[in-house]
Protein backbone atom coordinates (compact mmCIF):
# COMPACT_ATOMS: atom_id res chain seq x y z
CA UNK A 1 0.00 0.00 0.00
CA UNK A 2 1.45 3.39 -0.83
CA UNK A 3 1.27 6.44 1.35
CA UNK A 4 0.11 9.50 -0.37
CA UNK A 5 3.93 11.24 0.71
CA UNK A 6 3.75 14.78 1.62
CA UNK A 7 7.51 14.83 1.24
CA UNK A 8 8.42 14.39 -2.25
CA UNK A 9 10.89 12.46 -4.46
CA UNK A 10 12.49 15.23 -5.74
CA UNK A 11 12.47 17.73 -2.29
CA UNK A 12 14.20 14.41 -0.39
CA UNK A 13 16.65 14.36 -3.10
CA UNK A 14 17.41 18.68 -3.16
CA UNK A 15 18.13 17.62 0.80
CA UNK A 16 20.12 14.46 0.86
CA UNK A 17 21.67 11.83 -1.14
CA UNK A 18 21.74 8.33 -1.16
CA UNK A 19 24.50 5.87 -1.09
CA UNK A 20 22.90 2.56 -1.96
CA UNK A 21 25.68 0.09 -1.60
CA UNK A 22 26.28 1.71 2.02
CA UNK A 23 22.90 2.80 2.67
CA UNK A 24 24.04 6.23 3.86
CA UNK A 25 23.00 9.43 3.82
CA UNK A 26 24.87 12.95 3.40
CA UNK A 27 22.93 15.92 3.77
CA UNK A 28 23.25 18.22 0.79
CA UNK A 29 22.07 21.46 2.73
CA UNK A 30 23.04 22.81 5.47
CA UNK A 31 19.85 22.62 7.77
CA UNK A 32 19.45 24.16 11.12
CA UNK A 33 23.18 22.96 13.30
CA UNK A 34 23.80 20.02 10.59
CA UNK A 35 26.36 20.79 7.75
CA UNK A 36 26.48 19.89 4.36
CA UNK A 37 28.60 17.04 4.09
CA UNK A 38 27.25 15.09 7.31
CA UNK A 39 25.41 12.27 8.18
CA UNK A 40 21.65 13.51 9.08
CA UNK A 41 19.90 11.95 11.96
CA UNK A 42 20.18 10.12 14.85
CA UNK A 43 20.03 6.15 15.83
CA UNK A 44 16.92 5.59 18.28
CA UNK A 45 16.94 3.01 21.37
CA UNK A 46 15.81 -0.02 18.55
CA UNK A 47 18.92 0.76 15.80
CA UNK A 48 16.31 3.07 14.04
CA UNK A 49 17.95 6.20 11.89
CA UNK A 50 15.73 8.83 12.49
CA UNK A 51 15.94 11.82 9.87
CA UNK A 52 14.01 14.81 10.04
CA UNK A 53 13.17 16.68 7.06
CA UNK A 54 11.36 19.82 6.72
CA UNK A 55 9.86 19.71 10.70
CA UNK A 56 8.95 15.86 10.10
CA UNK A 57 10.13 12.44 10.96
CA UNK A 58 11.35 9.86 9.04
CA UNK A 59 12.69 6.38 9.50
CA UNK A 60 15.90 6.44 7.01
CA UNK A 61 14.70 3.23 5.52
CA UNK A 62 11.69 4.44 4.81
CA UNK A 63 13.41 7.52 2.87
CA UNK A 64 15.89 5.21 1.08
CA UNK A 65 12.31 3.74 -0.58
CA UNK A 66 11.00 7.37 -1.25
CA UNK A 67 15.02 8.53 -2.75
CA UNK A 68 14.66 4.97 -5.02
CA UNK A 69 11.14 4.04 -5.77
CA UNK A 70 9.57 7.80 -5.52
CA UNK A 71 7.11 6.42 -2.81
CA UNK A 72 6.92 6.09 1.03
CA UNK A 73 5.31 2.42 1.82
CA UNK A 74 3.65 1.51 4.45
CA UNK A 75 6.02 -1.11 5.98
CA UNK A 76 9.67 -2.25 4.94
CA UNK A 77 11.40 -5.53 6.31
CA UNK A 78 15.04 -5.47 6.63
CA UNK A 79 16.05 -8.70 5.27
CA UNK A 80 18.94 -9.08 7.60
CA UNK A 81 16.83 -8.24 10.65
CA UNK A 82 19.61 -5.31 11.66
CA UNK A 83 17.60 -1.81 11.46
CA UNK A 84 20.99 0.16 11.04
CA UNK A 85 21.35 -1.88 7.48
CA UNK A 86 19.67 0.34 5.28
CA UNK A 87 21.30 -0.69 1.93
CA UNK A 88 18.90 -1.04 -1.22
CA UNK A 89 19.80 -4.45 -1.39
CA UNK A 90 18.32 -5.22 2.59
CA UNK A 91 15.08 -3.78 1.59
CA UNK A 92 11.80 -5.13 0.79
CA UNK A 93 8.73 -3.90 0.98
CA UNK A 94 6.01 -6.03 2.97
CA UNK A 95 2.79 -6.32 5.30
CA UNK A 96 3.20 -6.18 8.43
CA UNK A 97 2.09 -10.09 8.72
CA UNK A 98 5.24 -10.27 6.30
CA UNK A 99 7.32 -7.74 8.16
CA UNK A 100 6.26 -9.91 11.53
CA UNK A 101 7.66 -13.22 10.08
CA UNK A 102 11.07 -12.01 9.69
CA UNK A 103 11.74 -10.56 13.23
CA UNK A 104 13.86 -12.46 16.17
CA UNK A 105 12.62 -13.25 19.25
CA UNK A 106 11.89 -11.44 22.18
CA UNK A 107 14.75 -10.11 24.18
CA UNK A 108 12.27 -11.50 27.04
CA UNK A 109 12.30 -14.76 25.12
CA UNK A 110 13.33 -17.45 28.09
CA UNK A 111 13.82 -20.92 25.82
CA UNK A 112 16.34 -19.00 23.33
CA UNK A 113 14.48 -20.16 20.10
CA UNK A 114 11.70 -18.05 18.61
CA UNK A 115 8.20 -19.64 18.81
CA UNK A 116 8.75 -21.44 22.15
CA UNK A 117 8.39 -20.95 25.89
CA UNK A 118 7.80 -23.01 29.28
CA UNK A 119 4.84 -24.45 29.65
CA UNK A 120 2.69 -22.59 32.11
CA UNK A 121 1.33 -25.30 34.06
CA UNK A 122 3.18 -28.06 32.62
CA UNK A 123 6.62 -28.09 34.86
CA UNK A 124 9.61 -28.97 32.58
CA UNK A 125 7.46 -29.07 29.70
CA UNK A 126 7.63 -26.86 26.33
CA UNK A 127 5.38 -25.36 24.46
CA UNK A 128 5.84 -24.38 20.79
CA UNK A 129 3.66 -22.02 18.72
CA UNK A 130 3.73 -20.11 15.66
CA UNK A 131 1.31 -16.78 14.59
CA UNK A 132 0.10 -16.54 10.98
CA UNK A 133 -2.78 -14.85 9.22
CA UNK A 134 -3.86 -13.09 12.11
CA UNK A 135 -4.24 -16.61 14.55
CA UNK A 136 -1.83 -18.63 17.02
CA UNK A 137 -1.44 -21.93 16.15
CA UNK A 138 -0.50 -24.11 18.43
CA UNK A 139 2.24 -26.83 17.94
CA UNK A 140 2.45 -28.86 21.16
CA UNK A 141 4.05 -29.42 24.38
CA UNK A 142 7.61 -31.18 24.46
CA UNK A 143 10.53 -32.33 26.65
CA UNK A 144 13.11 -29.83 25.53
CA UNK A 145 13.43 -26.44 23.92
CA UNK A 146 15.60 -28.12 20.92
CA UNK A 147 12.56 -30.41 20.23
CA UNK A 148 9.63 -27.38 20.43
CA UNK A 149 11.53 -25.28 18.34
CA UNK A 150 12.14 -28.18 15.53
CA UNK A 151 8.88 -28.35 15.70
CA UNK A 152 8.31 -24.07 15.23
CA UNK A 153 11.12 -24.56 12.46
CA UNK A 154 8.52 -27.04 10.15
CA UNK A 155 6.01 -25.01 10.72
CA UNK A 156 7.84 -21.89 9.93
CA UNK A 157 8.55 -23.43 6.28
CA UNK A 158 4.67 -23.95 5.67
CA UNK A 159 3.25 -20.67 6.98
CA UNK A 160 5.99 -18.19 6.86
CA UNK A 161 6.85 -17.79 3.10
CA UNK A 162 7.70 -14.59 3.14
CA UNK A 163 10.68 -15.20 5.26
CA UNK A 164 11.69 -17.92 3.45
CA UNK A 165 15.69 -17.86 2.94
CA UNK A 166 16.19 -15.45 5.15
Amino acid sequence: MKHQPSLTQSRLRELVTYFPETGEFVRNVRVANQHAGTTPGSVNKLGYRLIFIDNKRYRAHHLVWLYVHGYLPAYLDHIDRDPSNNKLANLREATHAQNMQNRSFSKANKSGFTGVRPHQKLKNRWLAQIRANNKCIYLGTFSTPEEASAAYSTAKVKYHTYAQGV
